[in-house]
């Protein structure tokens, strides 16, 4: 009989130790952590340690079938490159302002969807949490729209592993529009300051 009243008590004791074990480990960082946990670390790029500054010289570019306008240095007038796109793509409307093409890095790519949500259709998540890491966020607005940029470093998209890549979006009246930055390393900085350009100055007309 007292063996019998023993086994409870030892198989009380065992659950015990085995919580407060793996208690232990989860909070020594060996559980399960969200992706936005293990990329959101601080970054090291240096091209994010300042604030990019504006361009004297400024061209409009309008877009009257999507309503919206941005300013931008017309040095990169014919780098502008739109499309309209069919299914199977996610998005409907691509707007780029390229260095070279696509497959080479770009200044910005701006991606048009019928969508009210920002997280990408192929993935079910936003860009910044399967395509980034090292992130900084700056909570800006876009046309006193509320947002957050997220620049870090991409992670092997378009070949371009470990180099600057930024992105950021904002839903409007049934629309996404959705801004990334991928370019080559050579031409960080100047992106950078594109992409500030473009969105500081961007308006819904």
């Amino acid at each position: 009989m007292k063996q019998k009243g023993f086994a409870p008590i030892f198989i009380t004791f065992v659950v015990a130790i085995v919580g407060i074990i793996g208690y232990i480990f989860y909070r020594q960082g060996f559980g399960p952590r969200r992706i936005t946990e293990v990329f959101s670390r601080p970054t090291t790029l240096p091209i994010l340690q300042s604030s990019p500054e504006p361009f004297s010289q400024l061209a409009v570019y309008q877009n009257s079938k999507y309503g919206f306008e941005f300013k931008y240095p017309p040095e990169v007038s014919k780098n502008i490159v739109t499309q309209k796109v069919s299914p199977p793509a996610y998005y409907e409307y691509l707007l780029s302002i390229e260095k070279d093409s696509l497959s080479t890095g770009n200044y910005i790519s701006l991606f048009i969807e019928n969508t009210d949500s920002c997280r990408n259709p192929e993935h079910g998540l936003p860009l910044y949490e399967w395509a980034m890491r090292d992130i900084k966020q700056s909570e800006i607005k876009i046309d006193n729209i509320e947002t957050t940029l997220y620049e870090g470093r991409g992670i092997n998209t378009n070949n371009i592993n470990e180099k600057y890549m930024a992105t950021v979006c904002v839903v409007r009246n049934g629309y996404t529009y959705s801004f990334t930055s991928q370019p080559s390393a050579e031409n960080a900085e100047f992106a950078r300051r594109l992409l500030w350009q473009v969105l500081t100055t961007f308006k819904f007309i």
